[in-house]
C-alpha cells in the first residue's frame, strides 16, 4: 500500500492490525512526522517528500490511496501528483482517494466537481472501476469513515488503470 499524504501514519497501524504489510507513507509535513507515535516505531515505512513534485520509486503497489489531500494540491502541480499515482500502479492496482467539495477553507486550493476530477485522472489512464464495484467501495468507505464523507462534502474515487480491476469483499 502506498499512501500519499499519510499525515502521522495512522493508516499503517490499521492495516497492520488487518494483516496487511508492505506499507509506505509519504507526506510533505515534517510536523506530522515529528509528533507521530507510528513513525517513530517504523520510520522505514515513511518518507518526507514534496507531493507537488513527481515521485517514482520504480515499483508498483496493489493499492495507492490519498485521503483529504487532492484539494490541497495546487492546480498547477496537480499533474505531478497524478503522475505519482499512475506511476505506482499497474493494471490490477486500485487508487482510492477523496477530494473535498468544501471551498470555504483557505487551504483547499483545488476544489472541483467529480466530472472535472475524473477528466484529470483520465489523462493518466485512471478510470472508475466498473459498476457495481464502485458503488460497493463507495458505500463501504462513506459508511465507515470517521470524517463522515458524503456526496455533499466529498468526491470519493475508486479508480483502476487498465482493463482489470479488483473488487472489495462483500
Amino acid at each position: 500500500v502506498l499512501e500519499l499524504g499519510c499525515g502521522g501514519g495512522g493508516l499503517s497501524t490499521l492495516l497492520g492490525c488487518c494483516g496487511v504489510h508492505g506499507y509506505l507513507g509519504i507526506d510533505a509535513n515534517p510536523i506530522a512526522f515529528c509528533y507521530s507515535p507510528f513513525i517513530t516505531e517504523a520510520p522505514e515505512h515513511y518518507r518526507l517528500l514534496n507531493l507537488q513534485e513527481s515521485i517514482d520509486f520504480g515499483f508498483r503497489f496493489d493499492l495507492v490511496c490519498s485521503f483529504e489531500v487532492l484539494e490541497h494540491i495546487r492546480e498547477d502541480a496537480l499533474d505531478a501528483f497524478l503522475s505519482t499515482i499512475a506511476s505506482h500502479m499497474d493494471s490490477t492496482s486500485l487508487f482510492v482517494g477523496t477530494a473535498s467539495l468544501i471551498d470555504s477553507y483557505d487551504v483547499h486550493v483545488t476544489v472541483h466537481e467529480r466530472d472535472w476530477w475524473l477528466s484529470r485522472f483520465e489523462r493518466f489512464g485512471l478510470t472508475p472501476v466498473m459498476e457495481p464495484d464502485h458503488d460497493r467501495w463507495t458505500s463501504k468507505l462513506m459508511r465507515s469513515h470517521p470524517f463522515n464523507w458524503n456526496e455533499r462534502n466529498s468526491n470519493l474515487f475508486v479508480l483502476g488503470k487498465g482493463a482489470s480491476h479488483a473488487s472489495p469483499a462483500a
